[in-house]
């Protein structure tokens, strides 16, 4: 019994991805995020001075700055939530992964010192789990 090839049409990884975001699309109604989210307080337009302190705790290499400079609400949240790994993780993965399929995505040099902070909690914790 001979089985016939299979033909595939070579397509374009970003033709793939808009396939792929398509079909997991279809049906679902788009949500208005911007509802959902809280008013903007004036908090969130500057940096906390704990926030400042949290940056300058990291070796220059990690520190946020272009994320600090770009989106003083979540500095000041990454902040607060640093000494708990687990929702500092939490909080990372999320900004890292679009659950919602909507995101626009952070700019390169952003998302870049995001991975970073990711790296420096995970690698934080292991070198102290093996202490």
């Amino acid at each position: 019994m001979d089985i016939p090839p299979i033909a595939f049409e070579k397509i374009s990884l970003q033709e793939a991805k808009e396939i792929l975001d398509a079909r997991d699309n279809e049906g679902k109604p788009k949500q208005d995020w911007h509802e959902k989210r809280r008013p903007i307080n004036p908090h969130d337009l500057k940096l906390l001075p704990a926030t400042y302190k949290w940056i300058a705790s990291f070796p220059r290499e990690v520190q946020p700055r272009q994320l600090a400079l770009g989106f003083p609400r979540i500095a000041n949240n990454l902040a607060c939530v640093w000494t708990d790994k687990a929702v500092c993780d939490q909080m990372l993965d999320g900004l890292i992964m679009d659950d919602r399929g909507s995101r626009q995505g952070f700019p390169q040099a952003i998302a870049a010192e995001i991975m970073a902070l990711k790296t420096f909690l995970n690698e934080g914790a292991l070198k102290l789990d093996q202490s």
